[in-house]
């Protein structure tokens, strides 16, 4: 199954997902691994409030979208789940 398979499938159990911290993953299909790393440490300073783990301009814009808290728990984990899934898998050549 290609990534963006993986993404669709996802997105159909969690479709409020593509607007959320993974949404440039999940939505957009930035699938490089600094893309999937990025929005993963977006979503556990989401999840968590601790800011170290991304920037100051990430910490700027988190506060303007007030930590996604339109998002659940519950989505947000399964998010995190999926995106540290998706940087185990390998990438398609070509």
């Amino acid at each position: 199954m290609r990534l963006e398979e993986l993404c669709d499938a996802f997105l159909e159990d969690w479709p409020n997902a593509a607007f959320g911290p993974g949404h440039i993953v999940l939505d957009d299909y930035n699938l490089d691994y600094t893309s999937i790393e990025w929005c993963r440490r977006l979503t556990v300073a989401s999840l968590t409030g601790d800011t170290q783990l991304i920037s100051g301009e990430d910490v700027e814009m988190l506060g303007e979208l007030r930590f996604y808290e339109d998002h659940s728990r519950a989505e947000l984990v399964a998010t995190r789940i999926f995106l540290t899934g998706l940087l185990k898998l390998p990438r398609e050549e070509g």
